[in-house]
């Protein structure tokens, strides 16, 4: 389970947390940094940087294992306390939860295979970002 590297934290402090033989892929997309960094055996983080500050961080399965709510509640608590949700759309597989008073928006991915289970998350506070995720959703209620 990722326990590090606070949206708003510096690219070299999640690297040393890390560590620097963690880091699986370094490239640019969009303006920002995304930076890939294994976990653990089945499992990936992502991280995306914008002038060398976290305004993303997610993390997500590579096989059939699962998350539960408690994990992805840990993750949150750690990584933006300050979020509270206001409110939610879903989306296929995925629901989008919006702190509309901190700009701060988590995603969580579902596995759409039996049996039922979260498969990655991320949050991020980037107005952009949270645009991009938000593209075409209308179905937004109150949580």
């Amino acid at each position: 389970m990722l326990s590090f590297g606070q949206l708003g934290s510096h690219m070299n402090r999640v690297v040393e947390f890390i560590g620097k033989d963690q880091v699986v892929s370094t490239r640019e997309e969009m303006g920002y940094v995304a930076m890939d960094i294994k976990t653990g055996p089945k499992e990936l983080a992502m991280f995306y940087f914008k002038d060398s500050f976290a305004v993303m961080a997610g993390v997500m399965t590579t096989d059939s294992v699962t998350y539960d709510a408690a994990e992805v509640q840990e993750f949150v608590t750690y990584n933006a306390p300050t979020y509270t949700p206001h409110r939610k759309c879903s989306k296929g597989n995925t629901t989008y939860h919006q702190d509309t008073v901190h700009q701060i928006e988590l995603l969580i991915q579902y596995n759409k295979k039996s049996p039922p289970g979260i498969r990655g998350y991320a949050l991020s506070n980037d107005a952009f970002m949270i645009g991009n995720w938000n593209r075409g959703l209308t179905a937004w209620v109150k949580e």
